[in-house]
C-alpha cells in the first residue's frame, strides 16, 4: 500500500506492507513528521523486538536499503528490500 497525502501534511509519502487484510508487517515513512526524534526516512518493523512498530529505525541504517527522494525509484527500492520480483521493471524520467 502506498500512501501520499498525510491528514497534515500534504507531501508525506509512506510505504506499508500487510500481511493477510489487517497485520502490518513494515511501514517506510519517506517525507513526513519525525517521530520521537528520528526523522524521515524512517521504518516501523512490527514485531516484538522493535515494539511492534512503536520504533523508528533511521532508513539509512538498512543496509541493503538505497534511500532516495524519488518517488518512483522509492517505490522500486520498497519492493527491492521486501524481496519482490523486480526483474524486468525498468525505471524512467518523467517526460512532459
Amino acid at each position: 500500500m502506498q500512501v501520499r497525502k498525510g491528514k497534515r501534511r500534504k507531501n508525506d509519502l509512506t510505504y506499508v506492507l500487510m500481511y493477510r487484510k489487517s497485520e502490518i508487517m513494515l511501514r517506510i515513512d519517506l517525507i513526513g513528521a519525525t517521530h520521537n526524534g528520528i526523522d524521515t526516512p524512517h521504518v516501523h518493523i512490527f514485531d516484538q523486538t522493535h515494539s511492534d512498530g512503536f520504533d523508528a529505525i533511521p532508513l539509512s541504517s538498512l543496509g541493503n536499503y538505497n534511500p532516495t527522494d524519488d518517488v518512483v525509484q522509492s517505490l522500486y527500492e520498497f519492493l527491492k528490500y521486501n524481496n519482490f520480483e523486480t526483474a524486468g521493471i525498468s525505471i524512467s524520467p518523467k517526460t512532459v
